[in-house]
């Protein structure tokens, strides 16, 4: 599935990037864990994300974008996500080895 995303947030970078990057879960509409398969495709459709003890509605998201980092030593995958939540907050998540990260928030 592509989905494509505003112009406005096609070259910006996160405002805020916390260090180290925060554990988050992501669900979809059954509450199911999303996953990212060998092929880099969603297991469903990001439905949720909780932050903590904070849940939060998905109202949008595109994605995602698989990465191969230091592919030439110890390859490092992951992909990343774009979501905006029910309280207008618009975030960068990564996944990588099943454990989703919150890894920026844009303005």
């Amino acid at each position: 599935r592509s989905t494509l995303f505003p112009y406005t947030t096609l070259f910006r970078s996160p405002v805020t990037t916390p260090a180290p990057p925060v554990e988050v879960d992501v669900y979809d509409a059954q509450r199911a864990p999303v996953h990212v398969g060998v092929r880099g495709s969603l297991s469903g459709d990001p439905a949720s994300v909780r932050v903590g003890s904070r849940v939060e509605d998905v109202t949008w998201w595109a994605g995602p974008w698989p990465t191969v980092e230091r592919w030439w030593s110890q390859p490092r995958r992951r992909a990343h996500v774009q979501v905006i939540v029910a309280s207008g907050a618009a975030l960068l998540l990564a996944v990588e080895s099943g454990r989703w990260w919150l890894t920026g928030v844009y303005d």
